[in-house]
Protein backbone atom coordinates (compact mmCIF):
# COMPACT_ATOMS: atom_id res chain seq x y z
CA UNK A 1 0.00 0.00 0.00
CA UNK A 2 1.02 3.60 -0.48
CA UNK A 3 -0.87 6.62 0.87
CA UNK A 4 -0.09 10.28 1.46
CA UNK A 5 -1.82 12.03 4.35
CA UNK A 6 -2.08 15.63 5.42
CA UNK A 7 -0.18 15.66 8.69
CA UNK A 8 -3.07 17.36 10.53
CA UNK A 9 -5.57 14.72 9.39
CA UNK A 10 -3.28 11.79 10.18
CA UNK A 11 -2.32 13.14 13.60
CA UNK A 12 -5.97 13.67 14.54
CA UNK A 13 -6.93 10.15 13.45
CA UNK A 14 -3.98 8.43 15.12
CA UNK A 15 -4.50 10.31 18.39
CA UNK A 16 -8.04 8.93 18.55
CA UNK A 17 -7.05 5.41 17.61
CA UNK A 18 -3.91 4.99 19.71
CA UNK A 19 -5.91 5.16 22.96
CA UNK A 20 -7.45 1.83 21.93
CA UNK A 21 -4.10 0.04 22.20
CA UNK A 22 -3.99 -2.17 25.28
CA UNK A 23 -1.24 -1.73 27.87
CA UNK A 24 -0.99 -5.51 28.30
CA UNK A 25 -1.38 -7.03 24.83
CA UNK A 26 -2.06 -10.75 24.51
CA UNK A 27 -0.26 -10.72 21.14
CA UNK A 28 2.44 -8.36 19.81
CA UNK A 29 0.24 -7.40 16.86
CA UNK A 30 -2.25 -5.80 19.28
CA UNK A 31 0.33 -3.05 19.90
CA UNK A 32 -0.19 -2.01 16.29
CA UNK A 33 -2.54 0.20 14.31
CA UNK A 34 -4.11 -1.35 11.26
CA UNK A 35 -4.20 0.76 8.09
CA UNK A 36 -6.67 -0.26 5.39
CA UNK A 37 -6.30 1.97 2.33
CA UNK A 38 -9.04 1.79 -0.30
CA UNK A 39 -9.12 3.11 -3.85
CA UNK A 40 -11.67 5.81 -2.98
CA UNK A 41 -9.21 7.99 -1.12
CA UNK A 42 -9.75 6.87 2.47
CA UNK A 43 -7.66 4.94 4.97
CA UNK A 44 -9.32 3.22 7.93
CA UNK A 45 -7.11 3.20 11.01
CA UNK A 46 -7.98 0.64 13.70
CA UNK A 47 -6.62 -0.36 17.12
CA UNK A 48 -8.07 -3.36 18.93
CA UNK A 49 -7.70 -5.91 21.65
CA UNK A 50 -10.00 -8.78 22.54
CA UNK A 51 -12.36 -6.58 24.56
CA UNK A 52 -12.56 -3.25 22.73
CA UNK A 53 -11.42 -1.31 19.71
CA UNK A 54 -11.60 2.01 17.91
CA UNK A 55 -11.67 2.73 14.19
CA UNK A 56 -11.28 6.09 12.40
CA UNK A 57 -11.69 6.88 8.69
CA UNK A 58 -9.03 9.30 7.48
CA UNK A 59 -8.89 10.98 4.04
CA UNK A 60 -5.68 10.43 2.07
CA UNK A 61 -4.24 10.34 -1.40
CA UNK A 62 -4.17 6.58 -1.96
CA UNK A 63 -1.72 5.68 -4.71
CA UNK A 64 -1.87 1.95 -3.97
CA UNK A 65 -4.65 0.28 -1.99
CA UNK A 66 -3.74 -2.32 0.61
CA UNK A 67 -3.50 -3.23 4.29
CA UNK A 68 -0.78 -3.22 6.90
CA UNK A 69 -0.34 -3.01 10.67
CA UNK A 70 2.28 -0.56 11.91
CA UNK A 71 3.68 -0.15 15.45
CA UNK A 72 0.97 2.00 17.00
CA UNK A 73 2.76 4.24 19.47
CA UNK A 74 5.69 4.79 17.10
CA UNK A 75 3.28 5.89 14.37
CA UNK A 76 1.51 8.19 16.83
CA UNK A 77 4.80 9.82 17.83
CA UNK A 78 5.82 10.30 14.20
CA UNK A 79 2.44 11.81 13.27
CA UNK A 80 2.55 14.17 16.25
CA UNK A 81 6.15 15.38 16.12
CA UNK A 82 7.14 15.30 12.45
CA UNK A 83 7.61 18.50 10.45
CA UNK A 84 6.17 19.20 7.07
CA UNK A 85 2.66 19.32 5.67
CA UNK A 86 2.34 15.71 4.48
CA UNK A 87 3.16 12.22 5.73
CA UNK A 88 3.71 9.45 3.16
CA UNK A 89 3.40 5.80 4.23
CA UNK A 90 4.47 2.98 1.95
CA UNK A 91 4.39 -0.74 2.82
CA UNK A 92 6.04 -3.42 0.69
CA UNK A 93 4.77 -6.96 0.16
CA UNK A 94 7.16 -8.24 2.82
CA UNK A 95 5.59 -5.72 5.29
CA UNK A 96 8.56 -3.41 5.50
CA UNK A 97 7.16 0.09 5.95
CA UNK A 98 8.69 3.47 5.14
CA UNK A 99 7.35 6.74 6.51
CA UNK A 100 8.42 10.09 5.06
CA UNK A 101 7.46 13.31 6.84
CA UNK A 102 9.13 16.52 5.77
CA UNK A 103 12.87 15.88 5.85
CA UNK A 104 12.44 12.86 8.16
CA UNK A 105 12.51 9.24 7.03
CA UNK A 106 11.62 6.15 9.08
CA UNK A 107 11.89 2.44 8.32
CA UNK A 108 9.46 0.34 10.39
CA UNK A 109 8.74 -3.37 10.69
CA UNK A 110 5.05 -3.94 10.05
CA UNK A 111 2.81 -6.88 10.98
CA UNK A 112 0.84 -9.02 8.57
CA UNK A 113 -2.79 -7.78 8.54
CA UNK A 114 -3.98 -11.41 8.35
CA UNK A 115 -3.26 -11.75 12.09
CA UNK A 116 -5.14 -8.61 13.11
CA UNK A 117 -8.61 -9.06 14.67
CA UNK A 118 -11.66 -8.17 12.60
CA UNK A 119 -13.62 -5.15 13.78
CA UNK A 120 -17.04 -6.54 14.75
CA UNK A 121 -20.18 -5.89 12.75
CA UNK A 122 -23.12 -5.79 15.17
CA UNK A 123 -26.76 -6.35 14.34
CA UNK A 124 -28.63 -3.04 14.34
CA UNK A 125 -31.79 -4.17 16.11
CA UNK A 126 -31.12 -1.94 19.14
CA UNK A 127 -29.88 1.53 18.14
CA UNK A 128 -30.25 4.81 20.01
CA UNK A 129 -29.28 8.32 18.92
CA UNK A 130 -28.10 10.73 21.62
CA UNK A 131 -26.68 14.24 21.62
CA UNK A 132 -22.88 14.12 21.84
CA UNK A 133 -22.56 17.07 24.21
CA UNK A 134 -25.22 15.58 26.50
CA UNK A 135 -23.40 12.23 26.60
CA UNK A 136 -20.05 13.92 27.24
CA UNK A 137 -21.54 15.91 30.11
CA UNK A 138 -23.29 12.92 31.69
CA UNK A 139 -20.06 10.91 31.70
CA UNK A 140 -18.13 13.80 33.25
CA UNK A 141 -20.74 14.04 36.04
CA UNK A 142 -20.50 10.38 36.98
CA UNK A 143 -17.37 8.44 36.01
CA UNK A 144 -15.31 9.53 39.04
CA UNK A 145 -17.62 7.54 41.35
CA UNK A 146 -17.04 4.09 39.82
CA UNK A 147 -15.48 1.36 41.93
CA UNK A 148 -11.85 0.31 41.53
CA UNK A 149 -12.62 -3.10 43.05
CA UNK A 150 -12.23 -5.73 40.32
CA UNK A 151 -13.95 -8.25 42.60
CA UNK A 152 -17.18 -6.34 41.90
CA UNK A 153 -16.95 -5.93 38.11
CA UNK A 154 -20.43 -4.46 37.65
CA UNK A 155 -19.47 -1.48 39.82
CA UNK A 156 -16.35 -0.76 37.75
CA UNK A 157 -18.61 0.26 34.87
CA UNK A 158 -21.19 2.93 34.12
CA UNK A 159 -24.81 1.82 34.03
CA UNK A 160 -26.75 3.09 31.02
CA UNK A 161 -30.39 2.86 32.09
CA UNK A 162 -32.61 3.79 29.14
CA UNK A 163 -36.17 4.84 29.96
CA UNK A 164 -38.25 5.76 26.90
CA UNK A 165 -37.08 9.28 25.90
CA UNK A 166 -34.24 9.76 28.37
CA UNK A 167 -31.55 7.78 30.14
CA UNK A 168 -29.57 7.69 33.36
CA UNK A 169 -25.82 7.20 33.43
CA UNK A 170 -24.95 5.87 36.87
CA UNK A 171 -21.75 5.21 38.81
CA UNK A 172 -21.29 3.85 42.32
CA UNK A 173 -18.57 2.33 44.46
CA UNK A 174 -20.91 1.30 47.27
CA UNK A 175 -20.20 4.43 49.34
CA UNK A 176 -21.56 7.03 46.95
CA UNK A 177 -23.74 7.19 43.87
CA UNK A 178 -23.60 9.64 40.97
CA UNK A 179 -26.40 9.98 38.40
CA UNK A 180 -26.27 12.04 35.19
CA UNK A 181 -29.05 12.29 32.61
CA UNK A 182 -29.23 12.60 28.85
CA UNK A 183 -31.98 12.77 26.29
CA UNK A 184 -32.63 9.98 23.79
CA UNK A 185 -33.35 11.54 20.39
CA UNK A 186 -34.70 8.31 18.97
CA UNK A 187 -34.35 4.60 19.56
CA UNK A 188 -35.48 1.23 18.34
CA UNK A 189 -36.72 -0.11 21.69
CA UNK A 190 -38.21 1.59 24.73
CA UNK A 191 -36.12 0.52 27.73
CA UNK A 192 -32.94 -1.30 28.63
CA UNK A 193 -30.05 -1.51 31.11
CA UNK A 194 -26.43 -1.98 30.04
CA UNK A 195 -23.13 -1.71 31.94
CA UNK A 196 -20.39 -0.02 29.92
CA UNK A 197 -16.72 -0.16 31.00
CA UNK A 198 -15.97 3.24 32.48
CA UNK A 199 -12.66 3.57 30.62
CA UNK A 200 -14.48 3.17 27.31
CA UNK A 201 -17.13 5.75 28.21
CA UNK A 202 -14.44 8.22 29.26
CA UNK A 203 -12.45 7.68 26.05
CA UNK A 204 -15.55 8.15 23.90
CA UNK A 205 -16.46 11.32 25.79
CA UNK A 206 -12.90 12.61 25.40
CA UNK A 207 -13.04 12.62 21.59
CA UNK A 208 -16.66 13.72 21.11
CA UNK A 209 -16.98 17.10 19.40
CA UNK A 210 -20.69 17.80 19.09
CA UNK A 211 -23.34 16.37 16.78
CA UNK A 212 -25.09 13.06 17.34
CA UNK A 213 -23.87 9.69 18.55
CA UNK A 214 -25.40 6.38 17.55
CA UNK A 215 -25.31 3.79 20.32
CA UNK A 216 -25.66 0.23 19.03
CA UNK A 217 -26.23 -2.55 21.58
CA UNK A 218 -26.05 -6.19 20.54
CA UNK A 219 -24.45 -9.52 21.37
CA UNK A 220 -23.05 -8.34 24.71
CA UNK A 221 -21.30 -5.40 23.08
CA UNK A 222 -21.77 -1.68 22.61
CA UNK A 223 -20.76 0.36 19.57
CA UNK A 224 -20.51 4.16 19.64
CA UNK A 225 -20.60 5.62 16.14
CA UNK A 226 -20.08 9.31 15.38
CA UNK A 227 -18.52 11.40 12.62
CA UNK A 228 -15.70 9.25 11.21
CA UNK A 229 -15.22 7.22 14.42
CA UNK A 230 -16.48 3.81 15.57
CA UNK A 231 -15.70 2.65 19.12
CA UNK A 232 -16.79 -0.79 20.34
CA UNK A 233 -16.48 -2.60 23.65
CA UNK A 234 -17.77 -5.64 25.44
CA UNK A 235 -20.44 -4.86 28.00
CA UNK A 236 -19.88 -5.82 31.62
CA UNK A 237 -22.05 -8.68 32.83
CA UNK A 238 -23.64 -8.68 36.26
CA UNK A 239 -26.41 -7.14 38.32
CA UNK A 240 -26.31 -3.43 39.08
CA UNK A 241 -27.73 -2.17 42.39
CA UNK A 242 -31.26 -0.74 42.43
CA UNK A 243 -30.37 2.92 42.88
CA UNK A 244 -33.61 4.75 42.16
CA UNK A 245 -35.08 4.38 45.65
CA UNK A 246 -32.08 6.31 47.01
CA UNK A 247 -33.06 9.40 45.01
CA UNK A 248 -36.24 10.11 46.99
CA UNK A 249 -36.52 13.56 48.57
CA UNK A 250 -37.64 13.06 52.16
CA UNK A 251 -35.25 15.06 54.32
CA UNK A 252 -35.07 16.11 57.96
CA UNK A 253 -32.67 18.95 57.01
CA UNK A 254 -31.94 20.81 53.78
CA UNK A 255 -28.96 23.09 53.19
CA UNK A 256 -28.75 25.59 50.28
CA UNK A 257 -25.43 27.28 49.53
CA UNK A 258 -23.11 28.59 46.82
CA UNK A 259 -21.39 25.79 44.93
CA UNK A 260 -18.26 27.81 44.16
CA UNK A 261 -17.84 29.07 47.72
CA UNK A 262 -18.44 25.62 49.20
CA UNK A 263 -15.92 24.01 46.81
CA UNK A 264 -13.27 26.53 47.86
CA UNK A 265 -14.04 26.02 51.55
CA UNK A 266 -13.71 22.23 51.28
CA UNK A 267 -10.35 22.65 49.54
CA UNK A 268 -9.06 24.91 52.30
CA UNK A 269 -10.30 22.71 55.14
CA UNK A 270 -8.70 19.68 53.49
CA UNK A 271 -5.25 21.27 53.77
CA UNK A 272 -4.87 19.63 57.19
CA UNK A 273 -5.26 16.13 55.72
CA UNK A 274 -2.09 14.25 54.96
CA UNK A 275 -3.84 12.20 52.29
CA UNK A 276 -7.09 12.27 50.33
CA UNK A 277 -10.01 10.77 52.13
CA UNK A 278 -9.95 12.81 55.33
CA UNK A 279 -13.17 13.47 57.20
CA UNK A 280 -15.10 16.74 57.34
CA UNK A 281 -17.87 17.45 59.82
CA UNK A 282 -20.73 19.80 58.91
CA UNK A 283 -22.55 21.55 61.75
CA UNK A 284 -25.72 23.46 60.90
CA UNK A 285 -26.43 26.79 62.52
CA UNK A 286 -29.26 29.29 61.95
CA UNK A 287 -27.94 30.95 58.80
CA UNK A 288 -24.58 29.29 58.27
CA UNK A 289 -22.78 25.99 57.99
CA UNK A 290 -19.61 25.28 59.95
CA UNK A 291 -17.20 22.84 58.27
CA UNK A 292 -14.46 21.26 60.35
CA UNK A 293 -11.55 19.05 59.39
CA UNK A 294 -9.30 17.55 62.03
CA UNK A 295 -6.46 15.04 62.20
CA UNK A 296 -4.18 14.04 65.05
CA UNK A 297 -1.11 14.31 62.81
CA UNK A 298 -1.66 17.72 61.22
CA UNK A 299 -4.15 19.63 63.37
CA UNK A 300 -7.51 21.26 62.73
CA UNK A 301 -9.20 23.53 60.18
CA UNK A 302 -12.56 25.21 60.67
CA UNK A 303 -14.52 27.64 58.51
CA UNK A 304 -18.09 28.91 58.20
CA UNK A 305 -20.12 29.58 55.07
CA UNK A 306 -23.44 31.37 54.63
CA UNK A 307 -26.28 28.94 53.99
CA UNK A 308 -30.04 28.62 54.16
CA UNK A 309 -30.99 25.86 56.58
CA UNK A 310 -34.42 24.27 56.61
CA UNK A 311 -35.54 21.66 59.10
CA UNK A 312 -33.56 20.17 61.96
CA UNK A 313 -30.08 21.48 62.84
CA UNK A 314 -27.76 18.49 63.11
CA UNK A 315 -24.09 17.56 62.75
CA UNK A 316 -23.01 15.14 60.01
CA UNK A 317 -19.59 13.78 58.95
CA UNK A 318 -18.48 12.80 55.44
CA UNK A 319 -15.49 11.55 53.52
CA UNK A 320 -13.99 14.88 52.39
CA UNK A 321 -12.90 13.65 48.97
CA UNK A 322 -16.29 12.15 48.15
CA UNK A 323 -18.11 15.34 49.11
CA UNK A 324 -15.66 17.65 47.35
CA UNK A 325 -15.83 15.70 44.07
CA UNK A 326 -19.61 16.05 43.94
CA UNK A 327 -19.49 19.77 44.70
CA UNK A 328 -16.74 20.30 42.12
CA UNK A 329 -18.70 18.80 39.19
CA UNK A 330 -22.20 20.00 40.14
CA UNK A 331 -23.51 22.07 37.20
CA UNK A 332 -25.28 24.83 39.17
CA UNK A 333 -24.36 28.06 40.93
CA UNK A 334 -26.27 26.94 44.01
CA UNK A 335 -26.48 23.41 45.34
CA UNK A 336 -28.79 21.67 47.77
CA UNK A 337 -27.87 19.06 50.35
CA UNK A 338 -30.82 16.97 51.47
CA UNK A 339 -29.98 15.21 54.74
CA UNK A 340 -32.04 12.27 55.97
CA UNK A 341 -30.14 11.75 59.22
CA UNK A 342 -26.70 11.36 60.75
CA UNK A 343 -26.23 7.87 59.26
CA UNK A 344 -28.78 7.95 56.40
CA UNK A 345 -27.92 8.77 52.78
CA UNK A 346 -27.44 12.46 51.93
CA UNK A 347 -28.47 13.78 48.54
CA UNK A 348 -26.64 16.54 46.64
CA UNK A 349 -28.83 18.06 43.93
CA UNK A 350 -29.85 21.32 42.24
CA UNK A 351 -32.48 23.16 40.31
CA UNK A 352 -32.96 20.35 37.77
CA UNK A 353 -32.40 16.59 37.52
CA UNK A 354 -29.32 16.74 35.29
CA UNK A 355 -27.18 15.52 38.18
CA UNK A 356 -27.96 13.82 41.48
CA UNK A 357 -25.46 12.48 43.97
CA UNK A 358 -25.92 10.25 47.00
CA UNK A 359 -23.31 10.19 49.76
CA UNK A 360 -23.24 8.04 52.88
CA UNK A 361 -22.34 9.90 56.08
CA UNK A 362 -19.74 8.40 58.39
CA UNK A 363 -20.64 7.06 61.81
CA UNK A 364 -19.05 8.68 64.83
CA UNK A 365 -16.77 5.69 65.41
CA UNK A 366 -15.49 6.04 61.83
CA UNK A 367 -14.28 9.57 62.56
CA UNK A 368 -11.55 8.39 64.96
Amino acid sequence: MHAVFEKKELSSAVNKVVRGITNKPVKPILTGISLDADSKGFVTLTAMDLEEGVSVICPAKVEKAGKAVLPGKVLANIARSSKGKDVAISVSEDYSASVEAGSSFYRLSAFSPDEFPIFPSLSEDVVYTVDADSLKRAVSLTHFAVSKDEMRPALTGLLLNIQENDADIVATDGHRLSVGRLQIKNGSVGKGKFIIPSRVAVEVARILQGGDVEVVLAEGRVLFRFENVSFFSRLIEGDYPDYQSLLQEEFISQVSLSREEFAGLLERVSLVFREEGGIVTLRMEDDSLEVRGETQEMGEAREKISARIQGKRIEVAYNAKYLAEAVRVAPWDEIEMGIRGEVAPTKVFGKDKEFEYILMPLRKEEEV
